[in-house]
């Protein structure tokens, strides 16, 4: 329950030392959440309840949890907000700016015209915390300057709903559509997407389709083959998440990082230099919790002993438990070297050879199988997708997720 103070009856200090923890709302704000790349670019707009660790089945608050959130909020809530609201409109209509037209000289007309934004996106902070007067504060200026479309998302709880004293700020706010996502998955995208861009690595385009090359994009069009019915809530999600966090990027030392990204680590991502050799302060094996709940969190391939000697182009002799020995892992917790047969493998070689999810893996053998059991999904380099909804949904703001999966980089603002 959110408390309700009254002025006089408590000191100055204890009404301003509540407001200490968000003197960083406004930057909160700036970073607002968009949903799941998966793999690659076409990932931001390709996000269902797969890659939710709640089940979701509409990423749209309905009217139905709107009205259950009314009904569980405290009457004398409602009222605390609708007295907000109207204070905050009184003070910000005030502050409109109007059209005019100068044609006091025969042949001369000036003029200003102002044009509200067609529709914007607002990002409020959930999980664990409530933050219904951002709501009020970013909503109300914008229905006054006159945006038609506003567009809030906001964190869902373990459960797969929204804190209800956040819809009931947004009911009183008049705000249009609420989605239930969370990370920090578009300015990753987009910092990804600007460097590319400045490579000029091809000619004709700024990214391209292969997932080895740009992380992958889709067009319109593949988007609504491939998602079929879903296709505009999934626009419209990651249309709010880009527009939300317009501009964002990260750098590190003034210039944009190499943000790369994938669906789940397993556990754990992974350093830059066990995966492609090279090194990056910012790209560091760092815990990736709570990702239990990924659709490839664990995946296993059985192999015949035939069929493994054949991927491998090798003939082994000796029974399949003679042949693994002397592994060596990466402080992500990859394989990074294995001797199989006699013969040194990298895990990357071997995860391109056999196919497998990521070089997270175990192997066990009977006389006739081999069995390749992996943890998590991509090369595992940079920000989980899993683990970044994970620390949405117990409170971590897009700015400490970031923080977390690309540290000592900075969060700005290109231009």
């Amino acid at each position: 329950m959110i408390k309700i103070f009254e002025m006089g009856k408590i000191r100055d200090e204890e009404i301003f030392a509540r407001f200490e923890p968000t003197s960083s709302v406004e930057d909160i704000v700036k970073g607002i959440i968009a949903r799941v790349r998966a793999e690659g670019d076409a990932a931001l707009r390709a996000y269902s309840a797969e890659f939710d660790h709640v089940e979701i089945e509409d990423f749209l608050v309905s009217e139905a949890e709107i009205e259950a959130a009314l009904a569980k909020v405290e009457p004398e809530f409602i009222a605390v907000l609708e007295e907000a609201a109207a204070n905050i409109r009184a003070f910000h209509s005030k502050q409109v700016r109007n059209s005019f037209i100068l044609a006091d000289k025969p042949g001369v007309i000036l003029g200003q015209r102002v044009i509200p934004l067609e529709k914007v996106g607002l990002y409020v902070p959930g999980g664990t915390a409530a933050y219904p007067s951002t709501v009020l504060m970013d909503a109300i200026p914008a229905k006054i300057a006159g945006v038609e479309e506003i567009v809030m998302v906001t964190p869902p709880n373990k459960e797969g709903s929204v804190n209800p004293y956040i819809l009931a700020a947004a009911h009183v706010a008049g705000v249009g559509r609420i989605f239930k996502v969370g990370g920090a998955q578009a300015v990753a995208a987009r910092t990804f997407a600007c460097r590319q861009q400045l490579r000029g690595k091809h000619p004709d385009a700024d990214v391209c389709t292969e997932s080895a090359c740009c992380q992958a994009c889709l067009s319109e069009e593949q988007l609504r083959a491939r998602l079929g019915d879903k296709f505009e809530a999934a626009w419209d999600k990651a249309s709010a998440a880009v527009q939300a966090t317009e501009g964002e990027v990260l750098t590190y030392d003034g210039a944009l990082i190499e943000a790369t990204y994938f669906s789940c680590s397993g556990g754990s991502t992974e350093d830059a230099a066990a995966v492609w050799g090279t090194e990056f302060p910012y790209l560091q094996a760092v815990a990736s919790p709570g990702e239990e709940k990924a659709a490839h969190y664990t995946d296993t391939v059985r192999f015949s002993v035939e069929a493994f000697q054949n991927a491998l182009g090798v003939t082994l002799s000796g029974s399949p438990g003679s042949w693994f020995r002397d592994v060596t892992y990466t402080d992500g917790g990859g394989v990074d070297t294995i001797v199989i047969g006699g013969t040194t493998y990298r895990g990357t070689e071997l995860r391109s050879l056999l196919g497998l999810r990521s070089t997270a893996f175990s192997v066990s053998t009977t006389e006739d199988t081999v069995t390749v059991t992996t943890r998590g999904y991509g090369h595992r380099v940079g920000m989980s997708q899993y683990g970044a909804d994970a620390m949405a949904v117990t409170g971590s703001t897009c700015p400490e997720i970031l923080a977390h999966y690309y540290p000592g980089t900075t969060l700005t603002k290109l231009g």
